[in-house]
């Protein structure tokens, strides 16, 4: 019995993943004598965070792992991160390069927006989520109330 094998039109990884690689691996190659963190792994998928890693772009989880931060770029992963640590990081004096998925910044936003206007947010998703941590603390920005 002959089988046949198609291949998926639109395989592989959306735009904003894409973006963030192509980010990422570009900002070490223009940069080579400087240390490219990111902060938190910048997308879910092991085999690109070892290419990363074999680049030389490590993986941090604490700003407090930030070495040299007058010679650092720390990159913003996908899922983007709360508006305090960003204002950490860029006191510590460390470039920062976001990739935070465009897609997600418009949530961020939105839930931002919904906030200032008055409106009580919800959101849906795993609380220990990184996308769902910055979205949150996004909000909390304009919230009278911190528990949401």
């Amino acid at each position: 019995m002959e089988k046949n094998i198609k291949k998926a039109n639109l395989a592989g990884f959306c735009y904003g993943v894409k973006r963030a690689i192509d980010l990422t691996t570009k900002i070490k190659q223009d940069n080579p004598e400087m240390n490219v963190f990111t902060f938190g792994e910048l997308i879910h998928n092991n085999q690109v965070i070892e290419n990363l890693e074999n680049l030389g772009i490590k993986v941090i989880h604490d700003i407090s792992e930030i070495t040299e931060p007058e010679k650092s770029i720390c990159v913003i992963r996908t899922h983007g991160a709360t508006p305090q640590d960003i204002n950490k990081i860029k006191e510590q004096g460390c470039k920062i390069l976001d990739a935070t998925c465009v897609d997600v910044k418009k949530v961020q936003e939105k839930a931002k927006s919904l906030i200032e206007e008055g409106y009580k947010l919800i959101i849906i998703g795993k609380d220990n989520h990184p996308e769902v941590i910055g979205i949150k603390a996004h909000a909390e920005e304009n919230s009278e109330e911190k528990a949401l």
